[in-house]
């Protein structure tokens, strides 16, 4: 009889006793900063979960809805991915989530125990199509004190917006107007949905898919075609903020993940050179470009409006075992921990949103470290 070694017979067992469930995280969370952190909180809920592996795949938030499915990597197929409400709507139409899974959790969660805009963004004919997890704001950020010396109102109006972008182009010089999308992205669609909204647009639905009202769009089209005129140069996406950022810029769309940069010198540094944008330099950080940045989060023109979106959790419908549905559960009732929560609300302080409202009282989470 051939002898084992106690050693090979401990692995043996352990391997019996720990059998892997491997659980496949989609996130567009991809900067270094951002995967430490995810992987910090990964490793943690194995400590204490050894039968359970969790696995990150990374995703563009460009990439089409399809796209993130098939996508080949060294895992397999996701089963569950953190998107926006407008990614996680497309999957459900597609037919492809978990829809009483989702429901589920956000039972055992509480619905009570999230803000009610949350919940409604991610629900459809009563079903819902992904737990809420985090939000962002979108807002118009402005240099308060060029706004001073031109007195100029605060642009929080249509009419504003672009009556200032228009005075920064003719008499301050070197400085453009306004940082906005002008490639085919994300970043350009949030923009534009900013002022359009305001202008009276709204997403429809009926059986045959979403829609907008052609002649509001029509209008809306115009005034950010208009816009653009007094924008920064090229083709931009969100990497333009850098011109906002050497003070080359008067007014600038960005969401509020920007304001670790802007209070910030080490942060601020990457927006600071000129290796995206020749025609900029090389500067140092200026300690009184946070007094003098103003924030709108409203604008009005036939109403007013706000953009954000609503993050959520999609789990999709990949025929789990009832092994593997409660190693989900198990995970996803991890991350709403509120030790947990803060410090993925943490990867970018201001950035993401609670949208549980236990969050607003819990200290914690305005004391990032």
């Amino acid at each position: 009889m051939k002898k084992r070694s106690l050693l090979f017979i401990l692995l043996f067992f352990s391997t019996q006793l720990y059998a892997q469930i491997n659980i496949n995280l989609a996130t567009s969370n991809t900067k270094p900063e951002e995967l430490a952190a995810i992987r910090y909180l990964l490793d943690a809920f194995e400590l204490y979960n050894p039968d359970i592996s969790v696995n990150i795949i990374k995703y563009n938030e460009n990439d089409k809805t399809s796209s993130i499915i098939s996508k080949q990597n060294d895992y397999g197929a996701p089963d569950l991915i953190i998107a926006d409400s407008l990614m996680l709507s497309a999957f459900n139409s597609d037919k492809v989530l978990d829809n009483d899974f989702i429901g589920e959790v956000i039972k055992e969660i509480g619905e009570d125990s999230f803000f009610k805009g949350p919940l409604v963004s991610l629900e459809k004919e009563e079903t819902f199509f992904g737990v809420p997890f985090t939000a962002w704001l979108q807002v118009l950020w402005y240099r308060a004190d060029l706004f001073k010396k031109y007195k100029l109102p605060v642009p929080d109006t249509i009419d504003a917006i672009l009556n200032a972008a228009q005075v920064f182009e003719k008499f301050e010089d070197g400085v453009y107007g306004i940082v906005l999308g002008k490639k085919d992205d994300v970043y350009t669609q949030q923009c534009f949905l900013h002022l359009a909204g305001a202008m009276g647009l709204q997403l429809d639905s009926d059986k045959d898919g979403y829609f907008f009202d052609e002649e509001t769009f029509s209008k809306a089209a115009d005034y950010y075609s208009n816009l653009r005129e007094y924008s920064t140069p090229g083709l931009t996406n969100w990497r333009a903020r850098d011109f906002f950022f050497q003070k080359k810029a008067a007014m600038m769309f960005y969401s509020t993940f920007i304001m670790d940069d802007l209070a910030i010198p080490e942060i601020a540094a990457d927006s600071l050179t000129n290796k995206n944008f020749t025609e900029l330099e090389n500067i140092s950080y200026s300690n009184d470009f946070l007094s003098n940045t103003g924030i709108v989060t409203t604008i009005t023109g036939s109403r007013k409006y706000s953009f954000g979106s609503v993050v959520g959790i999609g789990v999709f419908d990949n025929n789990f075992s009832a092994e593997k549905k409660e190693a989900l559960d198990k995970f996803i009732m991890f991350l709403f921990r509120p030790d947990v929560y803060n410090t993925w609300l943490h990867m970018n302080p201001g950035g993401m949103l609670p949208v549980v409202k236990s969050s607003v009282d819990d200290n914690n989470f305005y004391r990032d470290p």
